[in-house]
């Protein structure tokens, strides 16, 4: 059990930094709300509003990720259940937004489905894999909780460009 604690605490600066950048990007999705908050009020910016959520919801998993892996003598069930339960939620996240294109009869061009469904779900996918043999007590694929913070942080920020800048869901066609 020491050495499962030993492996997670060797990950802790990074855990520490990556926290504080998805905290800071998650303020910034606020921030950026604020400052457009007539133009999402409108009827037809209710796609907007939708992914400006999304979007949010990756800064969040980062943070969440963050903080359990941060949680002093992690166990392996004190650090695999958390992150497993963070994966579903994740998950649901994603499939309710593909129920919501499809509901609102959206038509998304590969890219977009690529930025919004395909790439989370295949982060989310790792995040499952790793938390599930986190669970076990190994500590192998914890590196690839690496590749899902990048995921998640890239796509997170990738879409917050998109609706900062561009003030749109980019590949929509009602």
């Amino acid at each position: 059990m020491a050495e499962f604690a030993q492996a997670v605490h060797r990950w802790e600066t990074f855990y520490f930094a990556i926290g504080g950048i998805g905290a800071t990007l998650a303020g910034l999705v606020f921030v950026a709300t604020a400052l457009h908050f007539q133009r999402l009020q409108t009827e037809l910016n209710i796609p907007l509003r939708a992914w400006s959520s999304y979007t949010l919801v990756h800064f969040a998993q980062v943070i969440v990720i963050s903080l359990f892996f941060l949680v002093p003598e992690q166990t392996p069930l004190g650090l695999g259940i958390p992150l497993l339960v963070s994966a579903g939620t994740g998950v649901f996240i994603l499939v309710n937004g593909i129920v919501y294109v499809i509901r609102q009869r959206q038509r998304l061009n590969f890219y977009s489905w690529m930025i919004y469904f395909i790439l989370p779900g295949l982060i989310y996918s790792a995040m499952v894999v790793s938390a599930g043999r986190v669970t076990t007590g190994q500590t192998d694929l914890l590196s690839l909780f690496v590749i899902v913070i990048v995921g998640l942080l890239g796509l997170g920020g990738h879409n917050c460009w998109n609706l900062v800048i561009n003030r749109r869901v980019p590949g929509v066609t009602e």
